[in-house]
């Protein structure tokens, strides 16, 4: 079975090895199994159902609820030879019909659809009657209210399932799902016993910073100045604050589009496709933009704001580096982002209220936001803090590849007093609250809900008031991150002592922790460390990756596909360290199977010849 798994990869694909995490899962499809995936974007989830679907004998049902990767995936796999559809409210109603033609008559190995197609009933009834082998569920944290962008939709998902004639096998992936979530999507979608393989978060090939600019607009401007070449996104939090923005980039004569649901439908589809061809290199969006876009060459994502939660912060940057290359991830913070996202979430549902919906919990919401300005606040490894958050403990003291790391060793102090404060307070209030909670008793605020739990009299309420609450927030980091306090993995994210600090309040212990955890990590927008070089480490000077990258343009611009559809830069990367001139050698290319050597051999490998001839 092994071995002709890994023909099918390789004649179709165009890839020698699985990654981590896929053979298993696939396996496990292939053998009847529902599996449950949660792999980090750019991990290679697609493959996971793209590979079973060869192997089965009716169509794999595809559930996302992203109608541009929809058709992104569909046109990927026409490019590799495979036939694939889409059904979405992007047809027309003779498209769908002629679709639906060929589905009754088994024309495709998979069609992927939005969930909100399981609410009609003839559409049940016609999935019926095609054969259906496989229902995978794309962003499959979306089941759950627990999610970052739950779907209702995605409720009828389990109900569309019991109403099928035949039971097939259900997969369903993520790249963000923490404990809870994933407790909730074998929950909802009725997995039965499935194979579940997490193979982490961590993306080790994305720099992730946080950065505390005096001038955000003039520190992206240099920064898009001394990375200019490569792709990227920028996300504001506000549409105006997009408007503004991209503005100042094109009076800058940097070509940037922008995105945010304000504008009218055509101009943002021109602006996604100006971006997708390359012919735009930067976009300007909120979070709006993205979620289905499966562009695999954008080398930064700049976030001009702070998200408003982790998980959503982890997806967007996410987006960076998905065909394995170096990327880079920037955070821009100041206080006016906590201020921005306060007021978004109080009046997230204002409108809803009014129809008689019902409101978001957002106590949750804050909580999260709140997890979110402590990433931003810490002074030790940012990787490392957004891995914990998802519940996968790594003890990385510096991971080499985020801003905390690359910094230089923190000048540490004596904060044996404020520190010794800290850890009886969470010993006093009963090792069963929060960061925010906890450093509200110690600075007496917040005096209401102290009184509720009578705090107001411990001997310790009011006596860090000489701090600022993100000060006492990150002496309680830095106490997490040495190893004093442990940090429930929960949604409560609540505090408990370590045996240290048992053993640091008994005796005379020195308590020293890094001096300015919220400092300013700035350094007037440092050349890229990772994406100025992502793409040219192959040739000494990188040309012969330019010429491949130009090439690949033509070719995209013939046929009206995005360039990165075509070849990834991982791709030319091969390229360019292989130097094919043979039909065998070119297969040797990562991501260059039999449909690609057939369509593109030819033309790239005259392209390096007449650089090689050139030297």
């Amino acid at each position: 079975m092994r071995e002709v798994l890994h023909k099918i990869l390789k004649r179709h694909f165009g890839y020698s090895a699985f990654r981590e995490g896929q053979l298993e899962i696939i396996s496990a499809i292939v053998s009847g199994r529902d599996a449950l995936g949660i792999m980090p974007t750019g991990a290679g989830k697609s493959l996971c159902f793209q590979v079973p679907a060869l192997m089965a004998s009716g169509a794999v049902l595809v559930i996302s609820p992203l109608i541009s990767l929809m058709k992104d995936q569909v046109e990927s796999l026409r490019q590799i030879g495979l036939p694939a559809a889409f059904i979405n409210s992007t047809l027309t109603a003779r498209e769908r019909r002629e679709i639906e033609s060929e589905a009754l008559k088994g024309r495709y190995k998979l069609i992927y659809m939005a969930p909100e197609r399981l609410e009609n009933l003839d559409f049940i009834n016609f999935l019926n009657d095609i054969r259906i082998s496989m229902i995978t569920v794309d962003e499959a944290h979306c089941v759950s209210q627990w999610g970052h962008d739950f779907r209702p939709s995605y409720l009828k998902i389990s109900e569309m399932i019991s109403m099928l004639s035949k039971k097939p096998v259900v997969s369903a992936f993520t790249a963000t799902a923490t404990p809870i979530v994933k407790n909730d999507i074998m929950k909802m979608l009725k997995l039965n016993n499935p194979v579940t393989v997490i193979t982490g978060f961590d993306r080790k090939n994305l720099y992730f910073e946080v950065n505390k600019p005096a001038d955000k607009t003039r520190f992206t401007l240099d920064y898009l100045h001394k990375n200019s070449g490569n792709s990227g996104i920028i996300y504001c939090i506000t549409r105006k604050l997009v408007e503004s923005v991209c503005d100042s980039l094109n009076a800058a004569g940097i070509k940037a589009v922008r995105y945010h649901a304000g504008l009218p439908q055509k101009e943002r589809n021109q602006a996604q496709e100006s971006f997708i061809f390359d012919e735009a290199g930067i976009i300007v969006a909120t979070n709006a933009f993205g979620m289905g876009i499966d562009k695999s060459n954008v080398r930064f994502v700049l976030h001009y704001n702070m998200p408003k939660n982790i998980e959503s912060y982890y997806q967007e940057a996410g987006r960076a580096g998905r065909d394995g290359e170096k990327a880079e991830c920037i955070l821009l913070f100041s206080g006016q982002d906590i201020i921005m996202n306060k007021f978004l979430i109080e009046n997230s549902d204002r409108d809803k209220d009014k129809t008689g919906g019902t409101r978001t919990d957002k106590s949750g919401e804050l909580r999260k936001l709140s997890q979110m300005i402590e990433y931003c606040s810490t002074s030790s490894c940012v990787r490392r803090y957004v891995l914990n958050y998802f519940g996968e403990n790594h003890s990385y003291e510096n991971c080499g590849n985020c801003g905390s790391c690359l910094s230089g060793p923190a000048e540490l102090t004596d904060m044996t007093a404020a520190c010794r404060s800290i850890l009886s307070c969470i010993k006093l209030m009963g090792e069963r609250f929060g960061r925010t909670f906890v450093s509200e008793v110690l600075r007496g605020a917040n005096g209401e809900r102290s009184r509720e739990f009578g705090f107001d009299k411990l001997p310790l309420y009011g006596v860090l008031k000489q701090h600022s609450q993100e000060s006492v927030k990150d002496m309680i980091s830095s106490l997490a991150d040495c190893g004093y306090i442990i940090v429930d993995s929960s949604q409560y994210q609540t505090l408990s002592l370590h045996p240290k600090a048992v053993n640091a309040l008994k005796t005379d212990e020195k308590i020293m922790i890094k001096a300015a955890a919220v400092k300013i990590k700035s350094k007037a927008a440092p050349k890229s460390k990772s994406a100025a070089a992502a793409g040219q480490t192959a040739s000494i000077d990188g040309s012969l990756f330019d010429r491949l990258r130009a090439l690949r343009r033509d070719l995209a611009i013939k046929q009206r596909v995005p360039p990165y559809l075509i070849f990834s830069d991982a791709a030319l990367n091969s390229m360019c360290q292989l130097m094919p001139q043979t039909d065998e050698r070119f297969l040797e290319v990562n991501g260059a199977g039999r449909r690609k050597l057939e369509q593109y051999g030819e033309a790239f490998m005259a392209e390096i010849k007449r650089f090689a001839e050139s030297k």
